[in-house]
């Protein structure tokens, strides 16, 4: 999230990633994608893209 980028923009933008990677099924926590998305990829999501 960028110094000036709203809370809700970035809320909203981790819930539909979580909607798009767990389709189906839940493959992935909204705290595990949170902290992806903070903190960079974790080794399940980077097998997941590559």
């Amino acid at each position: 999230m960028g110094e000036t980028e709203l809370f809700v923009v970035y809320s909203t933008r981790e819930h539909t990633l979580c909607s798009i990677i767990n389709f189906e099924r839940v493959v992935i926590s909204e705290f595990d994608l949170a902290e992806a998305v903070t903190f960079g990829l974790i080794a399940e999501l980077k097998t997941k893209v590559h």
